[in-house]
């Protein structure tokens, strides 16, 4: 290996230390810290990897699993998912022999959606004589088998969540009356203990069939509850004057139990963009309202104050909307919202494939595509002298009350990139909010703009702007030395930390060979930070990260990231090739050496799964073929194609 392969560096810094790697691959020590320890099954490479403190599940593949298969359900087949738990601790492995759809930890209870007919089984209590339900079962440390819990509805990925001690499920017994949901809570009250009865989730919202409304959770964000609700089933609920919308969108506080269901009366699409920032005593929402469904023009300019003279972007002044074919940014304070105040309508246009996004000076924001703006006709937001681009824009939402007046200066409408490779998790759109700063990722040639001083508008570009600071610009320039333009090609949210996010910084247009490889061609792995107002710093290390699938993470204080034996034309896991994806760790506080951990994967997933917060543990996927030509039985199962979870504890 290059003696100076591995550097850190502060973007823009030359400075060049020379350090070593090492190996912890091998699975034949004592369980200490970053220990790689393997478990036996083949899975799936979407398997949920699901942490509580020391206790990992994971979802075991009967069909990749043993010569052949193994049918762990008894259920005639080997085609189902089966859940595993695994405390890391004691490397002590439990098969729970069920066939699960969904799985989710609650206090170190292991709660599992299960289909009755794919296990086989009827798990009804008591039994009601078929295999037609949907159950979720609890399964406790020490418990041998799972325990029946509930008769659950709706799809198997979104019929449970869970937070902290609490429990969300939706289940079959429907509501019966005004005040009603379908929604129920349990509480697991010790750790490892079995949860509470089950106690149903009440609603201020008023349906005109006067028996309560069922819900269907769409995500949880901050302790936030996202639900929806159809009008096919309800009534009608948005005052649009029909019942056939399929996605009225409504709100719980998940962090408690009591806590009751909130209506918006506004619909929304299915898998509709929302986004949440948690004030510590409050929260600030964001979502998009679909035109369509809402029955109503949302972005009327006569909705803004006349003919929308403050409202309406310059380039935009003629071009009225008079479609309702829109999705819309919309926008709450919680607290508000509970004291009866109302969703505020911005009037930026969204799309249900973008993104939106809440800041913590209280600011909201949202990708709009330049097409979208107008009745048939468009707009040129950013004065490029055409309408096919990807354009942020935001707006202050500290007042429900007060006026709404979104950024309308074109030298601050920046078109984004089309797309941004990141984690699916977190994803970004190619906007962060980081601190107090909105970051983006420019694109030059689509933007008809040069912001780099070279002479040209070829290049993509991190750029980095405080809301609140209305009479300044976006910043080009990062680096707590020699600042320059930077471009990144992979960038995710941070979960584990919001004051930075993670990203894959590109040699291209800083012009240095961070790797010292002899080519600017690579990407390495960065977590930025805010440094001086809008200066941006990237601190980093000189590898070649894959640079579209970087998979970068950050868990206590330290970096893991999937890097590229091709892009770095060396053979790191020693396996005879260089085109493997292998794991990498690297002190992001200490001054520990860069260290190889072993082969990975090249799936869009992040190279390590953390529980968020303070992990005792890290769990990836070993990709059995990418070991060696005729690739590595890690499972021992007679066949070398399989995916396999290993996972390794963190320092005490």
């Amino acid at each position: 290996m290059r003696s100076s392969m591995l550097r850190p560096f502060l973007i823009v810094s030359p400075l060049i230390l020379a350090l070593g790697c090492g190996s912890s691959d091998d699975d034949d020590e004592v369980n200490t810290a970053f220990k790689l320890r393997n478990t036996p099954h083949g899975v799936a490479a979407a398997t949920p990897l699901v942490a509580d403190r020391h206790w990992l599940a994971y979802l075991a593949s009967e069909a990749t699993t043993g010569a052949g298969g193994t049918d762990y359900n008894g259920d005639g087949d080997k085609i189902d998912p089966i859940a595993v738990r695994v405390n890391t601790i004691s490397n002590a492995k439990r098969v729970l022999n069920v066939a699960t759809q969904a799985m989710a930890f609650a206090k170190r209870t292991l709660f599992l959606v299960v289909s009755e007919a794919a296990d086989g089984t009827d798990w009804s209590n008591p039994a009601d004589g078929d295999t037609a339900d949907t159950v979720l079962l609890y399964h406790r440390p020490g418990d041998a088998t799972a325990t029946f819990l509930a008769e659950v509805s709706g799809a198997v990925g979104t019929a449970m969540v869970a937070i902290d001690d609490l429990v969300f499920f939706v289940s079959a017994t429907a509501p019966a009356a005004a005040g009603d949901t379908d929604l129920f809570v349990v509480e697991v009250a010790t750790a490892g203990g079995a949860p509470s009865t089950p106690t149903r989730v009440t609603t201020s919202i008023v349906d005109v069939n006067a028996d309560g409304v069922s819900v269907a959770p769409l995500r949880l964000q901050e302790g936030l509850l996202f639900l929806t609700i159809d009008e096919n089933a309800d009534g009608e609920l948005n005052g649009d004057g029909d019942d056939t919308d399929s996605q009225i969108l409504a709100l719980l506080d998940a962090t408690d139990t009591g806590n009751a269901v909130l209506g918006t009366e506004l619909a929304v699409d299915a898998g509709a963009p929302t986004d949440v920032y948690d004030k510590g005593n409050d929260w600030l929402v964001a979502f998009l309202v679909d035109e369509t469904d809402q029955n109503e023009n949302l972005n009327d300019v006569a909705l803004f104050g006349g003919e929308g003279a403050a409202w309406q972007p310059t380039n935009c002044f003629g071009i009225g909307d008079i479609d309702m074919s829109d999705d819309v940014l919309h926008w709450l304070l919680y607290s508000d919202f509970l004291a009866g105040g109302s969703p505020v309508n911005t009037g930026l246009v969204g799309s249900s494939t973008e993104f939106v996004y809440a800041h913590r000076d209280d600011f909201v924001g949202v990708t709009s595509l330049e097409a979208d703006e107008g009745t048939g006709t468009g707009c040129d937001l950013n004065g490029d002298l055409d309408m096919d681009d990807r354009i942020f824009r935001w707006v202050d939402a500290s007042n429900p009350l007060g006026p709404v007046l979104p950024v309308t200066d074109a030298s601050k409408l920046m078109a984004l990139v089309t797309t941004i490779p990141g984690r699916s998790a977190d994803s970004t759109g190619a906007v962060i909010p980081l601190a107090a700063n909105w970051v983006i990722l420019v694109d030059e040639a689509a933007d008809g703009r040069d912001h780099d001083g070279d002479a040209g508008d070829d290049n993509v570009l991190v750029a980095a702007h405080n809301p609140t600071n209305v009479g300044t610009g976006w910043n080009f320039d990062h680096g707590s030395q020699n600042a320059g333009p930077v471009n990144v090609t992979w960038m995710a949210r941070d979960p584990q930390n919001a004051t930075r996010f993670l990203a894959a910084l590109s040699e291209d247009v800083i012009d240095i060979d961070l790797n010292n490889d002899g080519d600017k061609f690579d990407s390495v792995p960065t977590f930025p930070t805010s440094h001086n107002g809008t200066i941006l710093k990237f601190p980093g290390y000189g590898i070649a990260v894959d640079a579209s699938n970087a998979g970068i993470v950050g868990a206590r204080g330290v970096g893991f990231y999937r890097l590229s034996e091709n892009d770095e034309q060396e053979d790191w896991n020693g396996d005879g090739d260089m085109a493997d994806a292998v794991l990498q760790r690297i002190g992001l506080t200490t001054n520990d050496l860069p260290t190889l951990m072993g082969t990975l994967n090249n799936e869009d997933l992040p190279a390590v799964s953390f529980e968020v917060g303070t992990p005792q543990f890290g769990a990836l996927l070993f990709q059995e073929t990418l070991q060696g030509v005729a690739g590595k039985d890690l499972n021992g199962d007679g066949d070398a194609t399989d995916f396999v979870v290993r996972y390794f504890r963190m320092p005490e």
